[in-house]
């Protein structure tokens, strides 16, 4: 019996260690995380530790020590299948907490219950008041049946916990979250008859963590498909945004004036604004990443319709250091014609527009970042955030940047002395955008 039990204990710790590699894999492919499902994984494989050494030291045959070894790993084995439980009411009130408050006061109960039942059962144990596990078996001890009805507290609690928030969950959620108590509760009922007596409690906790592990691929697996889908409508909100009615009539309007006094500069406009619309076209078309060279390029044909436009009152500084990257299609350019549009431009003297390119970091942290700096009306941010209007421009930049090569945008600005805006990219693109290759 006890070499079954080890022979089943080895395969559950396998079959953990495989979940724990799949839930690394996803978050660093996905940059998605659920607090605690890599906590519960690692106290099973603990558990699991904890109950095979502890059989081996039963069947190795009695030696000095023997039994103090037993008891060392019982209650490591004990710590371990309590702190579980904790780890999965963590697991549970956060996904509650997305829907709706959850006292603070159950968290400390919960840990309350958990240290006492811990310290309980490792002094019940070596006084021998629950059981002893001898080379012979499990002796029961005059208080056996009390240990068993305060272990089921804490399983009781989480249902009590589940039921009282059933409505905020959903009934999917609701019997996602139970299935994870049904394995190791029907062991618990069964555990001297059947198949409780080859299934070890930590055997049937890790099927309940693969069950677990399951939904969690499933949400994660629909949530990139929803995120790979709202990505083509962001891109093609944004390719129109930067298509305005009035950029146009503007643009053309100029070309007009030029066609009769400079011929030539009108022939070259033309040929620059063709350029520009293809270029936002491909941006809108294209589901990967660009090198900085392919966007500076968009940038600097917007730039030159620009200041053929606005003639000394656009300046333009350029100070790109010889690094490249890759990032999104049409990232760098809404936030220079932000810096033109709504910056200098607003003044009647006009202003600069100042665009930089560095690396910065070291190590892991090495990242490229890409200022675009202009001395124009500034704002508020304070006012900008509730005004009551949608920024899809900067908002979709930001959104992009972070899903497909894990960047960041910082904007920061001050009234009457412009903005600057930081875009980081960092060196080591994520696996994510690998995946999104494959996907397309």
């Amino acid at each position: 019996m006890g070499y079954a039990q080890l022979v089943t204990d080895i395969n559950a710790l396998l079959i953990t260690g495989l979940l724990a590699w799949g839930c690394y894999r996803i978050n660093m492919i996905t940059a998605f995380r659920r607090p605690g499902l890599e906590q519960l994984l690692a106290e099973n494989a603990i558990m699991l530790l904890a109950h095979m050494l502890q059989t081996g030291a039963l069947l190795e045959g009695e030696f000095p020590g023997q039994m103090a070894l037993v008891a060392f790993f019982q209650l490591l084995y004990l710590a371990a299948y309590y702190s579980i439980h904790y780890s999965f009411y963590r697991y549970a009130a956060n996904r509650i907490s997305q829907k709706t408050q959850v006292p603070r006061w159950l968290d400390r109960h919960a840990l309350a219950v958990v240290i006492g039942l811990v310290l309980m059962e490792g002094v019940g144990y070596v006084r021998g008041w629950f059981y002893v596990l001898t080379p012979e078996g499990r002796e029961l001890g005059p208080y056996y049946l009390l240990g068993n009805i305060l272990a089921w507290y804490p399983i009781l609690l989480i249902i009590a916990v589940f039921l009282y928030y059933r409505k905020a969950l959903g009934n999917f959620e609701f019997f996602k979250l139970l299935s994870f108590l049904l394995i190791p509760g029907l062991h618990s009922l069964t555990r001297n008859s059947g198949l409780g007596r080859y299934m070890t409690m930590p055997a049937s906790l890790t099927i309940s963590c693969l069950i677990l592990f399951t939904f969690y691929y499933l949400e994660r697996s629909i949530q990139l498909r929803s995120q790979l889908q709202q990505s083509a409508e962001d891109r093609l909100r944004i390719a129109v945004s930067q298509i305005q009615p009035h950029f146009i009539y503007n643009e053309l309007n100029t070309i007009y004036v030029l066609c009769e006094k400079d011929p030539e500069l009108a022939q070259r406009c033309i040929g620059l604004f063709s350029d520009y619309l293809r270029s936002n076209l491909d941006g809108m078309q294209n589901v990967g990443l660009i090198t900085l060279d392919q966007e500076m390029k968009h940038v600097r044909t917007y730039l030159e319709l620009e200041k053929i436009r606005f003639r000394d009152r656009l300046n333009v500084v350029w100070q790109l250091d010889p690094v490249n990257c890759m990032l999104p299609p049409l990232t760098v350019q809404p936030i220079v014609e932000n810096a033109v549009k709504h910056g200098v431009t607003k003044r009647r003297q006009g202003g600069t527009v100042a665009i930089s390119v560095c690396r910065a970091g070291s190590g892991k942290d090495e990242r490229t970042e890409i200022r675009i700096e202009d001395d124009g009306v500034g704002f508020d941010p304070e006012e900008i955030a509730h005004d009551g209007r949608i920024h899809i421009g900067i908002n979709n930049v930001r959104e992009r940047i972070g899903m497909l090569c894990g960047g960041t945008l910082q904007v920061e600005s001050e009234k009457g002395k412009g903005t600057r805006a930081v875009i980081s990219i960092p060196r080591h693109v994520p696996e994510s955008v690998r995946l999104l290759e494959v996907d397309r």
